[in-house]
């Protein structure tokens, strides 16, 4: 028998081939660029808002002119009038309902307070009956250490609850 060569396959013509084809290329632009117009929108987005918010000035009852509180003074609808007043040592004591020596740390917290009173909105045209300033719930006389005093009447809670429609010096 005569063997015939076999031919011996060639191995195919490999080519150096690209890592990355040209579907791949086109794949990570469009995702850069879908990425890129993502962040624009949002800051455009961001910026719009930044524009359309209303800043609010603080506005407080009382202002730094008028000084620290040194008397004050609850007298509720109902029930006994407390009167608190800084002494000769400058410390906080109770006169009414009793003539006593008054918690510094409460007394202090309390006068904080009524140094830092807001007022969250100063433009309501509602009579004062309809909000219960003509049978106010406290009447409150602070005295200051610049020599002023003020009456502030509290009324009913606001319908959000966030705070009391209140009247200062009857205006």
């Amino acid at each position: 028998k005569l063997k015939v060569p076999r031919k011996q396959k060639s191995a195919p013509n490999r080519e150096a081939k690209p890592d990355f084809r040209a579907g791949t290329w086109i794949t990570i632009l469009l995702l850069a660029g879908m990425i890129g117009l993502a962040v624009y929108l949002n800051q455009k987005k961001e910026a719009q808002a930044a524009e359309t918010t209303p800043t609010s000035t603080l506005s407080y009852v009382f202002t730094s002119e008028d000084g620290l509180p040194s008397n004050i003074e609850v007298k509720p609808a109902e029930g006994d009038i407390v009167r608190l007043a800084r002494n000769a040592e400058s410390l906080w004591a109770l006169e009414l309902p009793e003539v006593a020596e008054a918690d510094q740390g409460k007394a202090e917290a309390a006068a904080t307070q009524v140094s830092t009173l807001r007022v969250l909105n100063d433009k309501v045209d509602v009579a004062p009956e309809d909000l219960g300033l003509d049978d106010p719930a406290y009447i409150i006389t602070i005295k200051f250490t610049g020599g002023s005093e003020h009456v502030l009447e509290i009324g009913d809670s606001t319908p959000t609850q966030s705070g009391y429609y209140f009247r200062l010096d009857k205006k």
